[in-house]
Parts: C-alpha cells; sequence; structure tokens
C-alpha cells in the first residue's frame, strides 16, 4: 500500500485556498495567491467595477530573497478569472522589495453589499517574464497624476466658482522637477478639473505653498461639482463640496473662521465644521484629501497633514490625517455626480500627486491566501511477476510533480504488506534542483518506508526499497 500525502508551506501565508478556479492561468507563473474581495453594507453609487482594491501589505521582499520573484517585482501579475478566461489586470505596486508592499488595481465585476468575489488571484514567480503594462493614469485609479509629466491639458481650467474676488487667474505651468506651479494673484480664484461624473469619491492632492496674497490662502480638493453657468473667468457653481485650508504664515494672524472646514455651495458656507488648525507649513509638501459617499444624509471626510511623510499611503490617509468627519442633512444635500477638482485662491504653491479614486464606507477588505496547484503522481514497480518465500526483491517508487507548482515537505510513506520487511536501508535519488529529506534510512526487518520531499515542477524523486520475503507461509 502506498500513501502520498502533500503539505505546502511559505513564509507567513501558509495554507491552500479554496479558489474560484483550479485552472492555472500561465504555467510559467510557478505560484499564486487568492484574492478574495468582501465588500461592506453600503455599496458605492457607480457599484464596484473599476473600485480601487487594495492589498496594503504584501511581502514582496522574502519572495525575492527567496528567489520566488524578480527584484523589480514584473513578474507579480493581478488577474481576474470571469467563469471562463483570465483577464491580467494593471496594477500598481508600491514600495517593491519590501515587507510591506501595497498593491492596488481595479475590481472587473460589480460585488453587491456584504457579499465577497473570491475571483481574482496574484501570480508570481517567473524569471522570464517581461515588465507588465505600465501605469497609467486612468487604470488603476479613476485618475491619477503624478506631475512627472506635463497633464495640464487633461484639466479643464476655469474659476469653477467665485471664492474671491470676481476674476480668475489660469497660471498652472509644469515643472520638469515633477510638478506643476501656480500663483492666482491678489484676489483671483483659479480651478483645474476632472470630469470623472461621480457621486461617491475621494479626491486628494499634494500642495507645496510658497506665498499668499492679502487676508490669505483659501485652497482645497472639490467632489461632486457641477457647473451652473459661465465658462473660464465667470463660471460660478451652487453644487459642490469642498476642503479647505486658509491660514498661510505671515498673512494673517487668524486666518479665515471657515479654515479646516468643508464647505458646501460657496467659501462662506460650512457643511461640517472643523476645528481651526494652525497655520499651514510653507515650504513643504502636504496634502489634503476629501470623501463624499452616500445621500440622505451624504457622508463627508476632510483629510489634512502638514507633512507627506506622515500621509499612511497615496490615496489612503489614516485617521491620523483626519481634520475633520460628519454629514450635510438629508433633503439640503448635494446629491448629483459631478466633478472633482482642485480649488486656489489667494495662493502661490506648487502641486502633484492628484489622485481621484470611488469610495465607499466601509472600504472593502481583500483577504489573500496561498493557492498552490500541483499534480502529483507516485507509482510502485518491481519488475516482477512472482516472488519466492525467503527471496529478495527491489521495488521503486517514483514520485513526479506535474506542476504547475513546486511542491516543499511532500510526504512519502509506503507501508509494506504482511510478510515483507526492508532487507536494507532505502535509498532516495532526485531529479536536478529537488530534494529528498534523507538519502537512506530505516533498518534491516522494518515494515515501513517514510520520508518527505522538495520537488519542483516536472521533478522526480526515486526511493529504491529492498525487501526480503518471509519464507514462513504463515506471515502472509
Amino acid at each position: 500500500m502506498v500513501a502520498l500525502l502533500f503539505s505546502v508551506f511559505l513564509f507567513s501565508i501558509a495554507a491552500n485556498s479554496f479558489s474560484a478556479t483550479t485552472q492555472w492561468w500561465d504555467l510559467n507563473f510557478l505560484y499564486r495567491f487568492n484574492i478574495e474581495v468582501a465588500t461592506g453594507v453600503n455599496s458605492p453609487d457607480k457599484g464596484y467595477i473599476d473600485y480601487t482594491a487594495r492589498i496594503a501589505v504584501f511581502d514582496t521582499a522574502t519572495l525575492i530573497a527567496s528567489g520566488q520573484m524578480q527584484n523589480d517585482c514584473d513578474d507579480l501579475r493581478i488577474l481576474f478569472f470571469n467563469g471562463t478566461n483570465y483577464q491580467e489586470l494593471e496594477r500598481h505596486v508600491i514600495g517593491c522589495d519590501s515587507a510591506t508592499s501595497d498593491i492596488r488595481f481595479a475590481l472587473s465585476e460589480d460585488i453587491a453589499a456584504s457579499s465577497n468575489d473570491d475571483n481574482y488571484y496574484l501570480y508570481y514567480c517567473n524569471a522570464s517574464a517581461g515588465a507588465p503594462t505600465a501605469l497609467t493614469t486612468t487604470n488603476v485609479y479613476l485618475w491619477f497624476d503624478d506631475a512627472t509629466i506635463n497633464r495640464s491639458a487633461s484639466y479643464t481650467h476655469g474659476r469653477l466658482d467665485a471664492w474671491h474676488g470676481t476674476s480668475w487667474d489660469d497660471s498652472l505651468v509644469h515643472n520638469v522637477a515633477g510638478y506643476y506651479s501656480y500663483d492666482t494673484g491678489d484676489n483671483f480664484t483659479s480651478g483645474y478639473r476632472r470630469a470623472v461624473d461621480e457621486r461617491d469619491v475621494y479626491i486628494e492632492a499634494e500642495f507645496y505653498h510658497t506665498g499668499c496674497y492679502q487676508l490669505n490662502q483659501t485652497t482645497g480638493v472639490l467632489t461632486r461639482g457641477i457647473i451652473a453657468s459661465g465658462t473660464g473667468a465667470t463660471e460660478a457653481s451652487n453644487h459642490y463640496y469642498a476642503s479647505n485650508r486658509g491660514q498661510y504664515p505671515g498673512c494673517t494672524t487668524t486666518g479665515y473662521t471657515h479654515d479646516g472646514d468643508i464647505l458646501k455651495n460657496q467659501r462662506t458656507t460650512t457643511a461640517v465644521d472643523g476645528v481651526n488648525p494652525s497655520n499651514v507649513v510653507a515650504n513643504q509638501w502636504r496634502r489634503q484629501g476629501l470623501a463624499s459617499w452616500l445621500v440622505n444624509p451624504t457622508n463627508l471626510s476632510f483629510w489634512d497633514e502638514d507633512d507627506s511623510i506622515n500621509w499612511e499611503a497615496l490615496g489612503y490617509p489614516s485617521s491620523s490625517n483626519l481634520q475633520v468627519n460628519g454629514t450635510d442633512a438629508a433633503g439640503g444635500d448635494h446629491e448629483a455626480r459631478g466633478f472633482a477638482a482642485i480649488m486656489t485662491a489667494q495662493d502661490t504653491a506648487r502641486l502633484r500627486n492628484i489622485l481621484i479614486r470611488r469610495y465607499i464606507e466601509p472600504e472593502p477588505v481583500l483577504t489573500v491566501t496561498l493557492d498552490l496547484q500541483s499534480d502529483l503522481t507516485i507509482s510502485k514497480s518491481d519488475a516482477l511477476t512472482s516472488y519466492t518465500p525467503g527471496g529478495n526483491a527491489t521495488y521503486v517508487l517514483i514520485v513526479n510533480n506535474s506542476g504547475p507548482s513546486p511542491v516543499t515537505a511532500a510526504a512519502i510513506e509506503d507501508n509494506l504488506p504482511s510478510g515483507v520487511s526492508l532487507s536494507a536501508q532505502w535509498t532516495c535519488v532526485s531529479s536536478a534542483g529537488s530534494s529528498c529529506s534523507a538519502a537512506s534510512g530505516g533498518s534491516p526487518g522494518d515494515q515501513a518506508v517514510s520520508l518527505s520531499a522538495n520537488i519542483l515542477t516536472n521533478g522526480l524523486i526515486t526511493v529504491s526499497v529492498p525487501v526480503v520475503f518471509s519464507s514462513d507461509m504463515a506471515d502472509y
């Protein structure tokens, strides 16, 4: 009788999942993780298709150190299985070769509230894999502009609303150092927007304030924007929510009363009142983020951080970055979809890392589970058609792994039948790259063979078992 026991262990994630499919995408990728996406009780207005999903912590450093991933993470691929075929998804990997790599991708299908979808996979371990599809402005997020190249023409430029004075200054200029700069001028307002047509949405941007004009700056990010009238310098809006920072060192001693608030319709109308913060820190990269989701009432959160280093992650602030959150009451809240934008006034600054993504609370939770697939076969033969009591023979056990994944610590056990015992130690040899737990083992008289083996894809383990047949017929 022969029994083959199979178990797999790999760093801290060590279990085989019951994945959505056993069908393997590409046999050149030796390993995969199954990704289950679980949604909360609320669904975003436009559903979960194109929602940015995030694996916040993934250990690529261990995989790279063990030779299971390329040093640049190029062989880390995200796949979606639609029930018939695989679809490779563009991904954004932040911090390759780290114990805390951050991986994002856009979901391919809608998911009901309080439900899950386990049709997503992370494939890896292909030394010959070329570069994946590059991150673009819209293939992982609704919009992402890191300002490494000039994308100014991708925004609609206009006043948006009359935050200060009645005019508009369109001064956005790209700098090859990787940022935009603007100078609104005194008593002017400038806006730069993306027509994402979203209701439940998050926007953030990174600012480097270098100066202000009399009275003080008012700068923020904006959601659910709709232009009511005008174009360019005459634009006016009565449908938007906006974050606001309005206190720059050296302009005034107190700043505006709406500094740190979430505004609605105009600069002087507050939807959610926040504690007035201290001056923004000048000449340093800092961030603002704003989210609006659901209606009746509309939920709002405003994050603000003077030092971008303290922002948890691009597109994902933490509770420590929260300036204020609250709701805009049912019946009076702005419920339509609209654009997302940067809104500036009385301000001189640099701008980069403008990110817009769909948003809902609670956000989807991703569970990542190692999901190896290996096809192991074992054969046993002594090349004899008969035996003689008191005689000898040698059995040969051959274990083959057809893949696609290598096997770690496969347990091989052979219990010999009655009347048959070892005449000497068994021996084990492996194909190149595979290994036996021991080159030999057992003792004469034993009636069992037990060892383990690491077997590469298409690898072989050969165990030779010398036996003697009892001369006493009663032993059979």
